[in-house]
């Protein structure tokens, strides 16, 4: 029986406030100090969502003309330095404009104080000395839900964070399954954090390459969670893999006339190498659907799936497997430099398998990074921070 152990957590964590203030003595500076708590606990709540915000606004996307203004203030060798490293970037940024509107909204907060909640409290308490015990106590614990909605949703970004910087198998599978967590991302996490750390990406299942492996059996390979930890820390997790979602790598990339007339019609007469590959980048982003139904599939069986280009190209459908395939097979039929990458990518919500391309620039004789199943939600052609959400990259093939 697999137990939401995580869920159990945030539930524990929502319910110690609560429960703390239901059985704490009544006394009038017990009611001016849950009021004053109550009001705190929503400023904090509002300032640590609105310096998320601005730090996305401002940092990430610029999309108004006074975020890319207050952008440009930002030292060019502080930026350069912040590069691909979103987690420092919301670390040092977040504590400093939230500890700009709490000076800012202090005059604010004090006024409040004196003049609304000291006053209020002692009201309150004149009529609930009279009220029972049980209900008392039922006000004071409700008193403290936006304690318990502070403290789940702090709990909720560390894990955020937690998984996005330091993917650990198992904690990344609790993390995708936990009825809680998906709840608090959906409803809290993702309107603050959508940027490049929460972007709504797919990627399979964890270890769906490596259930390949097991299914056909590679007998070099250990199971093991704390060995697959550190041999990816170490970088001495390199696996050539035989079986990609039940079919071989070779089956895999092979064309058809239609696949290779399609490609040599889309780049025409170009003869830039980078200029090609761009334009069969672009074709196999916004013409192939995401298959989630195929990746749930393919995650628990992948025996007897059909996969690759050809599959691809005709359905127009599949996961990033399927994305990788087709755009070999393009860059094959007009004389591109094309490898297979396998590793792990993040979905905005956990760390998963994944497949992307390299290709070869001969402009500058060097490989470049591609990404077509990403690029179906932003631009992920030569990416500058590619490394950001693309980990423990394995060459699986070059053609």
């Amino acid at each position: 029986m697999n137990i939401d152990y995580l869920t159990i957590i945030f539930a524990v964590l929502f319910s110690i406030p609560i429960i703390s203030g239901a059985f704490k003595p009544f006394s009038s500076e017990r009611i001016f100090y849950s009021i004053g708590s109550l009001f705190d606990n929503i400023k904090l709540i509002v300032v640590l969502a609105i310096s998320i915000f601005l730090t996305k606004m401002i940092y990430f996307e610029r999309e108004n003309s006074i975020y890319q203004r207050i952008y440009d203030l930002i030292p060019a060798s502080f930026k350069e330095m912040l590069e691909g490293r979103d987690l420092f970037v919301y670390f040092i940024f977040v504590p400093i404009i939230a500890g700009g509107l709490l000076l800012l909204f202090w005059p604010a907060s004090n006024f409040i104080f004196k003049k609304i909640i000291d006053p209020l409290s002692d009201k309150i308490y004149d009529n609930l000395i009279r009220s029972s015990r049980s209900f008392r106590r039922l006000l004071s614990g409700l008193v403290q839900v936006p304690k318990s909605i502070l403290w789940v949703f702090v709990f909720g970004l560390f894990l955020n964070f937690f998984n996005y910087y330091y993917n650990v198998p198992v904690v990344s599978k609790m993390i995708s399954e936990s009825y809680a967590y998906n709840f608090i991302y959906n409803n809290g996490i993702v309107y603050v954090l959508d940027s490049s750390i929460a972007k709504k990406i797919p990627v399979i299942l964890n270890d769906t390459f490596r259930q390949d492996e097991k299914m056909y059996g590679n007998e070099t390979l250990d199971g093991s969670v704390a060995k697959e930890l550190v041999d990816r820390i170490t970088g001495k997790n390199i696996r050539v893999i035989k079986y990609f979602n039940g079919v071989t790598l070779n089956k895999a990339i092979k064309s058809n006339d239609q696949i290779d007339t399609t490609a040599i019609k889309l780049v025409g007469n170009e003869s830039s190498s980078y200029k090609k590959a761009c334009i069969l980048y672009n074709w196999v982003s916004k013409n192939l659907e995401y298959d989630y139904d195929k990746a749930k599939i393919v995650g628990k069986n992948p025996k007897g799936i059909e996969s690759g280009s050809i599959v691809a190209f005709k359905t127009r459908k599949g996961i990033c497997f399927d994305y990788s395939c087709l755009y070999i097979s393009m860059c094959r039929a007009v004389d591109l430099k094309v490898r297979l990458i396998t590793g792990l990518g993040y979905s905005g919500l956990s760390w998963g398998d994944h497949a992307w391309n390299q290709v070869y620039d001969d402009s500058r004789s060097l490989w470049i990074n591609v990404d077509t199943t990403f690029g179906t939600m932003s631009n992920y052609f030569d990416r500058k921070n590619f490394d950001t959400d693309h980990k423990y990259a394995e060459l699986q093939g070059e053609w």
